[in-house]
C-alpha cells in the first residue's frame, strides 16, 4: 500500500472539479485525514470501492469541499479516529448525496463508525450499513451534528457503538432528521 504524510491517491483542492469512476482504493494510510481522497473542490464518485485504507479522520474520504455525491459504491473495513470510512465538514448549501452504496465493517476509535457529518447537510438514500462500529463513543454508522441529514430506503444491520447509537446518533442543536423507509436490524 501506499503511505505518506503529505499526500494520497487524491487530493482534489479548491475549485477543482473530479469525476471518479470505477476506481479501487485499497491498504491506504495517511498520518492525517482521507488516506484515499482529501476534497476541497466538487467531487463525483460512482463504481468505485475503499478497501482497508486508514487515517486519523475519514479512514477512506476527507470532505470538506461544496459538493460530492458518491453512488453505487462499497466502503468496507475502513478506519478512522472519527468517520471510519468518510469524514465530512461542509459547511455549504449543497448537500453531500451518497446513493446505493454499501458500508460494511468501517471502524471509528472515537465517532461515527462509517460517516461523521459536522456543519452540512447529508442525504442518503437505498445504501446498506452493516456491521460498522464506534468503538469508544457514538454513532456506530452515522453521527451527524449541526446540519440537516435525510435518510431514504436505507438498511442498517448491525451497527455497533458503546454508548447506545447504534446506527445513527444526532448530536448538538442546529440540526435536523428526516428519516423515510428505512430498516434497523
Amino acid at each position: 500500500g501506499n503511505s505518506t504524510n503529505k499526500g494520497r491517491a487524491i487530493l482534489n483542492e479548491q475549485g477543482a472539479t473530479v469525476n471518479v469512476i470505477d476506481c479501487s482504493f485499497d491498504n491506504l494510510l495517511h498520518t492525517s485525514s482521507g488516506a484515499a481522497i482529501e476534497n476541497w473542490g466538487n467531487i463525483t464518485i460512482k463504481n468505485s470501492t475503499f478497501s482497508n485504507n486508514q487515517a486519523h479522520v475519514g479512514g477512506a474520504i476527507e470532505h470538506r469541499g461544496p459538493s460530492m455525491r458518491i453512488k453505487s459504491s462499497t466502503f468496507s473495513d475502513n478506519k478512522g479516529n472519527y468517520g471510519g470510512a468518510i469524514n465530512l465538514y461542509t459547511p455549504y448549501v449543497v448537500p453531500t448525496i451518497i446513493e446505493a452504496t454499501k458500508f460494511f465493517r468501517n471502524i471509528a476509535d472515537q465517532l461515527a463508525g462509517a460517516i461523521r457529518s459536522e456543519h452540512g447537510d447529508l442525504e442518503v438514500n437505498e445504501s446498506t450499513f452493516e456491521k460498522n462500529a464506534a468503538v469508544v463513543y457514538y454513532g456506530g454508522a452515522i453521527a451527524q451534528s449541526v446540519g440537516r441529514l435525510a435518510l431514504s430506503n436505507n438498511a442498517f444491520v448491525e451497527n455497533d457503538d458503546k454508548n447506545g447509537a447504534g446506527a445513527v446518533y444526532l448530536r448538538s442543536s442546529g440540526g435536523s432528521c428526516q428519516m423515510q423507509g428505512n430498516s434497523f436490524t
